[in-house]
């Protein structure tokens, strides 16, 4: 594992030239028919574990749900 200090000075580079991640935009296929099978209807609040970029979350808040 790396030290704390290294994470945080390559989180401060990365931050400090812009980087962003390259991600799909909105949600694939097999997550849409997914989330339209399992979830409850909006306005329901929902826990995304593992957000990463935050892709899915993006979506589902702008379906109504509360993330």
């Amino acid at each position: 594992m790396f030290p704390t200090e290294d994470l945080e000075a390559l989180g401060i580079w990365l931050y400090d030239r812009g980087y962003a991640y390259q991600t799909a935009a909105g949600l694939y296929a097999w997550e849409d028919a997914w989330f339209a099978r399992e979830l409850p209807p909006p306005p329901a609040s929902l826990l995304v574990g593992g957000a990463g970029t935050g892709r899915e979350a993006l979506v589902l808040a702008e379906r109504g749900y509360r993330i």
